[in-house]
């Protein structure tokens, strides 16, 4: 119909026309036109087979996150994500087939899908570090919403500098005339506990000044309520007020 082999008809259709493959235009334009007239489309299974991808994102969540109303924590990741896979023309697939293991879903199982897609992005607060390491070992392209540490390897993220985010609000209160701060929160655990805690710890011994800890696994208006409440006696006028060693000593092995 076109006069010319099935390889042309291929570049075509796959859009090839970089510095080693060269079309004519009329030859393209033919080719065009005869699928235009025929209403050819290209089978994508067979696409996605012949370039060794499948245009799909994957999304594993270690905590649920339906509903995500727009005050959810995941919320606004789920959106990022979402229009990110719409602008590179990929679709989503959120792998919710994961077993629940100790309270815990887990990557690795039985009825692994994780190659189904080409990649994935992995949302929780706290990961879990054998399945990091072994993503890390076996190759898997993923990425990591926030820092981790490192699992036998550097694990690829991407996330919020909470370090440098922290030790700046402190700043902020030490100009404006604060001297006497406390740190409300666990200020282990995850990464981004230990990196909030690390920059407020960071501020305070730069200025020489107590880095004064009230930990707690409470949300902050309990901890507001505990400390500020009328008529109770303030922090700070406790004898002994609570200083974290730092760096935290690592877990005691099994």
């Amino acid at each position: 119909m076109t006069g010319v082999s099935q390889a042309t008809v291929s570049l075509v259709l796959n859009g090839r026309d970089d510095g080693s493959v060269r079309i004519a235009p009329e030859t393209r334009e033919r080719v065009l036109g005869a699928i235009r007239a025929t209403g050819y489309v290209a089978d994508p299974v067979a696409r996605r087979l012949a370039a060794r991808h499948n245009r799909i994102l994957g999304v594993f969540t270690y905590e649920p996150v339906f509903p995500a109303g727009t005050g959810d924590f995941y919320h606004p990741f789920l959106v990022g994500i979402e229009e990110s896979a719409e602008r590179l023309g990929c679709d989503l697939l959120l792998l919710t087939s994961a077993p629940v293991t100790d309270g815990r879903r887990r990557i690795f199982h039985d009825d692994n899908r994780l190659r189904l897609a080409d990649g994935c992005v992995l949302l929780g607060r706290s990961l879990d570090r054998d399945e990091l390491g072994r993503l890390v070992a076996e190759g898997h392209p993923f990425v990591s919403v926030g820092r981790r540490d490192d699992a036998g390897g550097p694990v690829p993220y991407v996330g919020a500098d909470y370090v440098t985010a922290t030790a700046d609000v402190v700043r902020r209160a030490l100009d404006a005339g604060h001297t006497r701060l406390a740190y409300l929160g666990q200020g282990a655990g995850p990464e981004s506990h230990t990196d909030r805690f690390a920059g407020y710890r960071a501020a305070l011994d730069a200025a020489r000044l107590p880095a004064r800890h009230e930990p707690t696994d409470r949300s902050p208006p309990t901890c507001s309520t505990r400390c500020c409440t009328p008529g109770s006696p303030p922090w700070w006028s406790r004898s002994t007020p609570t200083v974290s060693p730092w760096p935290p000593s690592p877990p005691s092995a099994a």
